[in-house]
């Protein structure tokens, strides 16, 4: 023949009793004039023969991880509960900035992946950066290099590549971890079939996710106050909090009970920019102050940076509803507070409200009401003053002022009280007070 290859041999090649070497292929494809074809189907077959890999993505498991204990006996009960045929176990961690749910995803994670022999996915989507989400079908393409698949397997079209990452997947069941999530379409292509398990996390509500998947949805809070107050014994010692039990409460109060904002005050301590926890405690209760003490070249550690990414993915008018609520000396907020600060109608506020909730910029409050943690508080009220036209900021002064007034006469109509009217300040200005505005 030609190719100078036995007629038996080629038979044995033809039937799998031998592999196709690329040199054998690379003769025939001569002698036939293919045109490369049989070299290709060579190359495709050795791929298809390696063994797929154990990828072990998962970044180091944070320092400093306390409670959530609750949260990880949901995620042990959904993983053993998974049924479902054909799919995979799903599990969305939301919740607001610096509160922890990467922490979690990790923590959990590292405590199951050997129940995987897929071993563990990781990608960061950059949900919230303007401009900067990740391309799913580039981390498409890295997760299948990462499984062990050639540059062929990363042919054709996304929902192609996506077919091959499930087929691997499907033999290989693996938890991957997506990080920072913008939407269901973002993370269509990644998500495996079943027997694999996948933890997202978002700052955002994500309803489409959780419609499309039948997913768990853990809205994670902030720390229990023993568990912030653990959190700080760990960065400054049990003495110190034990010396200063009150300033070690307002200290993690001011934080939100955040778990990167206690470590970041802890480090103030530990560094002597405060020299205890009643001086740091004092310099956190000043609004004014209190954000310049979690700012750093770092923009992952600056809490501006961070919470602009929320800020900034807000519609306009939520915006305006937002920084508004800043300037409101009153910790809580209902629709009629809304309405009054903003000069909207109390059902178009009460919408705008529910947006805030669901970006976790506000967190719910007795009384149906919605509030804001202190440091988004001092936020909002940072971005009233640079954003918001003084002008714009006197007139809101000014609504809820009558709003407060016209509560004080209904209140004077049901228990016969005298009228108090609003006093006026050295300038000239009305005062109000936070017990005054309505709840």
């Amino acid at each position: 023949m030609r190719a100078q290859y036995s007629a038996s041999y080629l038979s044995k090649v033809l039937h799998g009793h031998r592999r196709l070497l690329p040199s054998v292929a690379r003769a025939l494809d001569d002698a036939l004039e293919a045109n490369g074809e049989l070299e290709h189907l060579a190359r495709e077959q050795e791929v298809s023969r390696r063994e797929p890999l154990r990828p072990m993505q998962l970044p180091a498991v944070a320092g400093g991880f306390v409670g959530r204990e609750d949260y990880l006996h949901e995620l042990d009960a959904a993983l053993i509960a998974q049924t479902r045929p054909g799919a995979a176990m799903v599990t969305l961690v939301e919740g607001g900035f610096w509160v922890g749910k990467t922490a979690l995803a990790l923590q959990w994670a590292s405590r199951v992946h050997h129940r995987f022999p897929g071993g563990c996915l990781f990608a960061d989507l950059r949900g919230l950066a303007p401009g900067h989400a990740a391309d799913p079908s580039v981390v498409l393409d890295a997760f299948l290099q990462a499984l062990g698949l050639g540059p062929q397997a990363q042919r054709g079209t996304i929902d192609e590549r996506a077919a091959r990452y499930r087929s691997v997947l499907a033999e290989q069941p693996a938890l991957v971890v997506l990080d920072n999530v913008a939407s269901y379409e973002q993370v269509r292509p990644l998500l495996p079939g079943a027997g694999s398990a996948v933890v997202l996390t978002s700052r955002e509500h994500q309803p489409a996710l959780l419609l499309r998947t039948g997913g768990l949805r853990i809205d994670l809070p902030p720390l229990s106050t023993e568990d912030a107050l653990t959190l700080l014994r760990q960065r400054v010692g049990e003495a110190r909090v034990a010396a200063e039990p009150d300033a070690a409460q307002a200290v993690v109060r001011h934080c939100g009970r955040l778990p990167m904002a206690v470590l970041i005050a802890g480090e103030h301590i530990q560094q002597r920019h405060h020299g205890s926890l009643r001086s740091l405690a004092e310099a956190l209760a000043t609004e004014s102050r209190r954000l310049d003490l979690f700012t750093s070249a770092d923009p992952t550690m600056n809490i501006r940076a961070v919470i602009d990414l929320s800020y900034l993915a807000l519609p306009p008018r939520e915006r305006r509803v937002f920084r508004l609520a800043g300037i409101s000396p009153a910790p809580a907020i209902s629709p009629e507070s809304a309405a009054a600060l903003t000069g909207l109608d109390v059902d178009t506020a009460q919408a705008s409200l529910t947006v805030l909730r669901h970006a976790h910029l506000l967190e719910d409050a007795p009384g149906e009401r919605l509030r804001m943690s202190d440091l988004l508080h001092a936020y909002a009220r940072y971005r009233g003053i640079v954003d918001e036209p003084t002008v714009e900021v006197e007139r809101a002064h000014g609504r809820v002022l009558a709003l407060v007034y016209r509560h004080r006469m209904e209140r004077r109509e049901h228990d016969g009280s005298r009228l108090v009217r609003p006093s006026l300040d050295h300038r000239g200005h009305r005062r109000h007070h936070a017990a005054d505005l309505p709840r």
